[in-house]
């Protein structure tokens, strides 16, 4: 048993010896960065033909708008990470007329702190695709965000059909990207 534990101490003396080791460098730390990206969907709706008629008053509307909650950015640890926002925006438009799409980030007093208007949408474009790219330093007033208003704007031409099937859709996502 005594062979044993001297073989056994003999063995950890010889393998710390010889060992490798490199030395630590633990200033890296400081510079360690981390990087997240966040993908969401942000809006999806689908809204037919009708839906711009007055129906009591049997007249068109210009435009229609909606304001959905915008939560992503509500904690101080987004806030102060956030370094890019990408969005995306799908429209299938199957209407005789052309839109115009305004997307605006509201703060808690529903005052504006970042509108884009997406290109036109054409009359029957089924496979329209567009982006936008926020970057945080130049935008910082997003961060105070928490709505969003999208707003469509319906251009002139044939008169709408308030019996019509035709219908807009919209979809669109954000990709987010937070460095730690």
């Amino acid at each position: 048993m005594k062979f044993l534990k001297c073989n056994f101490l003999f063995f950890v003396v010889i393998f710390s010896l010889v060992s490798c080791y490199k030395n630590l460098d633990f200033k890296q730390v400081d510079t360690f960065t981390s990087s997240q990206v966040v993908e969401t969907s942000l809006i999806y709706f689908k809204i037919k033909e009708p839906a711009f008629i007055d129906a009591a008053n049997n007249i068109e509307l210009s435009s229609v708008s909606d304001i959905t909650e915008f939560t992503l950015l509500n904690t101080d640890r987004a806030k102060n990470n956030l370094q890019r926002v990408d969005l995306y925006f799908e429209i299938k438009n199957e209407f005789n007329r052309s839109f115009d799409t305004r997307l605006q980030f509201l703060d808690e007093n529903d005052q504006i702190v970042f509108s884009d208007t997406l290109n036109l949408v054409r009359p029957k474009q089924l496979n329209y695709k567009d982006g936008v790219e926020i970057i945080i330093a130049k935008n910082a007033a997003l961060l105070n965000s928490n709505k969003i208003k999208l707003t469509l704007n319906i251009s002139g031409g044939q008169a709408l059909d308030s019996t019509s099937v035709n219908e807009f859709e919209f979809k669109s996502s954000g990709k987010y990207y937070f460095k730690f």
